[in-house]
C-alpha cells in the first residue's frame, strides 16, 4: 500500500503596543528618579535642548520667543520617543519576520509540488476535474491520521438523518476538507467499486444531480464564494435529495463563514479546526511508521506519536527554523508541510545535521510562504478586487498596528490599486458586500493596553510573520500593475505617520520602511532615485524664507526627522542583508561628499545603525568628519538653519546607534579622544552623545531583538572592557586603556554638569549620573567592580571641573545619608 501525505493542504483532520503620539519631550528625557541633589527635587525634568555652544549665547538666540519656537521644533522632530526604543522595536519586527531572500519562483523536491495527489496542495476552487475519485487507500490514510473533532462527528450524524444533505461552514484553510472526506467515509464506508469523489465547484445544485450516477457512494462539493448557492430553488434540492437517496450516496456541501445560502433548507455544521501541534505530530507519526505496517491503523500513528515523534521533535527543536515554524504555524495544510519535510530529513539514513536542516526548512517555508502569499493575492473575485488584495498587503506592512491604522491604510492602497486598474473607471463596491474578518485572514487580532489609564486597542497581528517579506516580494516580482501603487503608498505612510496616524506613528514607519527596503533589495535604482534621494534632501522649514506658521514649521520639520530616519533604516537593511551591500554603501559615500548638510545628516544617521557592526571603519570615519564639519557650519552661519537640524543632535544620535550596534570602544575614542580636541560645536555634540550613551541598558544576550536589562550599558562595558570586532589589529594592546577613557568620559560629563545656560542638558547628566551610582552601589545589582569605577569616574568629575568639587561632595554627603536612612528602615 503506498502511503500518501494524509494531512497536507487544507485536509487536515483531524507590540509590541501602539506607541502615544509625540509628546514634545525630547528623546533624551531624564528617568523619573533620580537627579541632581542640589536641584531642590526638580532635577527629573524632561530633556536637555541640545543647544549650540556659543560665546555669545544671547546673539545668537535671539529672543525668548524665537528660542521657544526653534527648541518646540526640535523636540517635535527628534523627540519623543528614544532612539534606543524605536531601535528595539524594529530589530523585534525584523526577526520576527527574517526569511530567506529569494528572487523568482523556488524549485524543490517533485513532492512539493502540485500532484496528483489532492494530499499534497489542497484544491482550490476552479481546480481538478469533476468526478474526481479519491481511492480507498487515501481515504484509510485519513482516517488513520486525522485530528478528529466534534463537528466531524456532528457532520456524520446529520448526514444519516438529515436526507443525506448537509453543509459543513468554515474557512478554507482549516481542515473542513479532511473532516468533511471523513464523515463521508463514516457513513459511506467507501470502497475501490464505489469511491468518494470531488464535484467540481462550478457545478450548481440543478446539475449536481446528473452526476450522481451510482459509481460513488459520497460526494464533496465546495461551494465557498459561489454565487449559484444562494439561488438554488427546493426544486433542485429535492431532486438532488431523491438521486442521492435512489443511489445511496450522501453529499457535504462546503460553503465560507459568511456565504450566503439563501432560501436552501440544508443543515449547516460549524467547522471545528483540528490542534495544528497535534496534526503536525499525527501526520509526523504516520510518515515514521516502520515499512512493514502494510496496512496500519490509528493505534500505529498513536503509538508513533508517543514514542518516535516526541523524540524527534526534541531533537530538532534546536534548530532555529524549526522553532520558529512551530511557534507560528497558521494552518494544518502548514503543519503538514513541515511534518513531511521532517520525515524526509529523517528517512535519509543518516544523522540530521542541524546546518543542513536550517537550509532545507529555510528553502521548503519559502517556497510554502509564496504559494500562501499568491493564494491570498488570487484568492478574491474580480468583483472584490483590488480591495482584498490591499487589506492582505496593508495588513502585512502593518503588522503590529492597530486594526483602525490598518483599515485606514488598507483603503487608501485599494484606492491607488483602483487607479492602477481602472484609470477612467469610477471604483463601485457595495459597503456591506464583504467582511472584514474575509479580507484579513492571515492575521490575528489581540486586545492590548496601549495607554497608562489601561485604555486598550486592537492590534492586527500575522499568524506568520515572515509572511509580510515575501507577500511583498511576490505583489512587486508578479504583480507590475501593482508596483508604482505599492510604492507611492508606502512613501504616503511614511510621510504622513504623524498626522494620519497619532497613535500608531513609530509602528507605521518601521512597517513602511521595512518594506521600502525589501523593494529596494529587488530593484534599487527605482528606490533610490525615487525615494531615498528626494528623502535625504529634504530640508527643514527654518530657514527663514518659507512663508509657514511656527506649526507649520513644526510639522514640516518633523517629517524632514522622520523622513530621514525611514532613510537610515532602508540603508541599515540594505548593508546588514548583503544583497545590495556595496551599492547602499556607495550611496552613503555620495551623500557624504554633498555641500548640502541635509544628504549629509541623512549619511551619518545611516552609519549610526547597525551599519557600525560590518563596516565599523568606515562608520568610524564618516562620524569624525561629521563632527569636523559642525564646527564649520557653526563659523559659516547660524547653525539652526534650514539645511539640518540643531548641530550635534545627529551626529549624536549616530554615535549612540553605533555604540548599541557594537562599534562600543571606536565610538568612545572618538567622543574622548577626538571630537573634545575639536571646537565648541563638536565638543557639545560630543556631550550628548555621550549621555545618550550613558542611558543606554544592557542587551540580555547578544540577539539585536534581546530585551534590555537593567544595567546601564556603558557603565557594564567599563567594567570588562574589550575590543570591537576586527580592531585588533593595528593597537599596541588587547585591550583598551580604561582608565584612560574614564578620564576623558568625565571630562565631557564634567562639560554638562557645570553647564549654565542648558538647564536641560545640566539636569539630564546629574541625573544619569545618579542613576549610574545608585546602580552600582545597590546590594541587588551592584559589584565591587561596578562602584569601584562609580568612585573613579566621581574623582576625575573633580579634578576635571573645579567648580564641581563642592556639587561632587554635596552630593555623595546627600546620597550617603539616603542610604543610611534606607538602611535603618526609615523614611529618610
Amino acid at each position: 500500500m503506498r502511503r500518501r501525505n494524509p494531512e497536507e493542504g487544507s485536509v487536515a483532520g483531524g507590540g509590541r503596543p501602539a506607541a502615544d503620539p509625540p509628546d514634545g519631550t525630547n528623546d533624551s528625557a531624564a528617568p523619573q528618579d533620580g537627579g541632581n541633589p542640589n536641584d531642590n527635587g526638580d532635577g527629573h525634568a524632561a530633556a536637555h535642548g541640545n543647544q549650540p555652544p556659543r560665546k555669545n549665547p544671547q546673539a545668537v538666540e535671539g529672543g525668548g520667543d524665537k528660542r521657544r519656537e526653534r527648541e518646540e521644533w526640535h523636540d517635535t522632530g527628534h523627540g519623543a520617543d528614544p532612539d534606543d526604543r524605536i531601535r528595539d522595536l524594529r530589530a523585534e519586527r525584523l526577526i520576527k519576520g527574517a526569511v530567506s531572500t529569494t528572487s523568482g519562483n523556488v524549485t524543490l523536491g517533485d513532492h512539493y509540488r502540485v500532484t496528483n495527489s489532492f494530499f499534497l496542495t489542497a484544491p482550490s476552487a476552479g481546480d481538478g476535474s469533476s468526478d474526481a475519485p479519491f481511492g480507498p487507500d487515501e481515504v484509510e490514510s485519513l482516517l488513520c491520521a486525522r485530528v478528529a473533532t466534534e463537528s466531524e462527528y456532528e457532520l456524520a450524524r446529520r448526514l444519516r438523518t438529515d436526507d443525506r444533505i448537509a453543509l459543513l461552514r468554515g474557512r478554507d484553510d482549516n481542515g473542513r476538507y479532511t473532516s468533511a472526506l471523513c464523515a463521508l467515509a463514516h457513513v459511506g464506508v467507501p470502497t475501490k467499486d464505489r469511491p468518494l469523489k470531488r464535484v467540481h465547484p462550478s457545478t450548481p445544485f440543478g446539475a449536481l444531480a446528473d452526476h450522481v450516477d451510482g459509481t460513488a457512494c459520497g460526494y464533496l462539493l465546495d461551494a465557498s464564494g459561489m454565487g449559484w448557492l444562494g439561488e438554488s430553488s427546493e426544486t433542485d434540492i429535492a431532486k438532488l435529495r431523491s438521486v442521492l437517496s435512489e443511489h445511496d450516496a450522501h453529499l457535504v456541501v462546503l460553503v465560507d463563514e459568511d456565504d450566503e445560502v439563501g432560501v436552501v433548507r440544508l443543515h449547516s455544521v460549524e467547522h471545528d479546526p483540528p490542534d495544528k501541534r497535534a496534526v503536525l505530530e499525527r501526520t509526523l507519526g504516520w510518515f515514521l511508521l516502520p515499512p512493514e505496517a502494510v496496512v496500519p491503523s490509528r493505534a500505529d500513528v498513536d503509538t508513533a506519536v508517543a514514542g518516535r515523534v516526541g523524540r524527534l521533535l526534541e531533537q530538532v527543536g534546536t534548530v532555529h527554523g524549526v522553532r520558529s515554524w512551530l511557534r507560528t504555524l497558521e494552518s494544518p495544510a502548514d503543519a503538514s508541510t513541515l511534518a513531511r519535510l521532517l520525515s524526509e530529513e529523517t528517512e535519509r539514513g543518516s544523522a540530521v545535521l542541524p546546518h543542513e536542516l536550517e537550509a532545507r526548512v529555510a528553502e521548503v517555508r519559502t517556497a510554502h510562504l509564496r504559494s500562501r502569499a499568491r493564494e491570498l493575492l488570487r484568492s478574491a473575485s474580480s468583483a472584490h478586487s483590488p480591495i482584498d488584495q490591499a487589506y492582505v498587503i496593508a495588513a502585512a506592512v502593518l503588522d503590529g498596528c492597530t486594526l483602525a491604522t490598518v483599515i485606514e491604510a488598507a483603503e487608501g492602497l485599494a484606492d491607488r490599486l483602483q487607479q492602477a486598474e481602472l484609470p477612467e473607471g469610477k471604483w463601485r463596491r457595495r459597503t456591506f458586500a464583504r467582511p472584514l474578518a474575509r479580507r484579513l485572514r492571515h492575521v490575528e487580532t489581540e486586545q492590548r493596553d496601549t495607554g497608562a489609564d489601561g485604555s486598550t486597542d486592537t492590534i492586527v497581528v500575522l499568524k506568520q510573520p515572515q509572511l509580510r517579506n515575501v507577500l511583498v516580494d511576490v505583489v512587486w516580482q508578479e504583480y507590475e500593475a501593482a508596483r508604482r501603487p505599492l510604492r507611492k503608498w508606502l512613501v504616503q505612510l511614511c510621510e504622513r505617520s504623524w498626522s494620519e496616524f497619532p497613535d500608531d506613528w513609530r509602528n507605521v514607519q518601521i512597517g513602511g520602511g521595512i518594506a521600502l527596503a525589501r523593494l529596494a533589495e529587488h530593484d534599487f535604482s527605482e528606490i533610490a532615485t525615487k525615494v531615498l534621494e528626494p528623502w535625504a534632501h529634504l530640508r527643514s522649514p527654518l530657514s527663514g524664507g518659507e512663508d509657514l506658521s511656527r506649526s507649520e514649521r513644526q510639522r514640516v520639520a518633523s517629517d524632514v526627522g522622520h523622513c530621514r530616519r525611514v532613510v537610515a533604516w532602508v540603508v541599515e537593511q540594505l548593508v546588514v542583508g548583503g544583497t545590495q551591500r556595496s551599492r547602499a554603501l556607495n550611496l552613503l559615500e555620495t551623500w557624504m561628499r554633498e555641500s548640502d548638510r541635509s544628504p549629509r545628516n541623512t549619511a551619518v544617521l545611516a552609519f549610526g545603525t547597525r551599519v557600525a557592526e560590518i563596516e565599523p571603519k568606515r562608520v568610524s570615519s564618516a562620524i569624525e568628519d561629521a563632527l569636523q564639519r559642525l564646527d564649520q557650519d557653526f563659523a559659516r552661519d547660524d547653525p539652526l538653519s534650514a539645511r539640518g537640524s540643531p548641530p550635534g543632535h545627529i551626529v549624536a544620535a549616530a554615535v549612540e546607534g553605533a555604540f548599541d550596534a557594537g562599534m562600543r570602544y571606536q565610538a568612545l575614542r572618538l567622543l574622548t579622544a577626538k571630537a573634545s580636541s575639536l571646537g565648541p560645536a563638536a565638543t557639545l555634540a560630543a556631550v550628548q552623545a555621550l549621555l545618550r550613551i550613558a542611558s543606554l541598558k544592557e542587551r540580555d544576550g547578544d540577539d539585536v531583538a534581546a530585551p534590555r536589562t537593567e544595567r546601564p550599558a556603558l557603565l557594564a562595558w567599563l567594567d570588562t572592557p574589550r575590543l570591537d570586532a576586527g580592531t585588533g589589529a593595528g593597537h599596541d594592546s588587547s585591550a583598551p586603556d580604561v582608565e584612560v577613557l574614564t578620564e576623558g568620559i568625565a571630562r565631557l560629563w564634567a562639560i554638562a554638569l557645570a553647564m549654565r545656560d542648558d538647564k536641560h542638558l545640566k539636569r539630564r547628566a546629574w541625573s544619569v549620573l545618579h542613576l549610574w551610582d545608585a546602580f552600582a552601589r545597590s546590594p541587588d545589582t551592584g559589584s565591587p567592580g561596578f562602584r569601584a569605577r562609580m568612585n573613579r569616574l566621581l574623582e576625575y568629575l573633580r579634578r576635571a571641573e573645579p567648580g564641581l568639587r563642592e556639587e561632587i561632595a554635596h552630593y555623595e554627603k546627600v546620597r550617603d545619608r539616603i542610604a543610611a536612612h534606607r538602611g535603618a528602615g526609615t523614611d529618610g
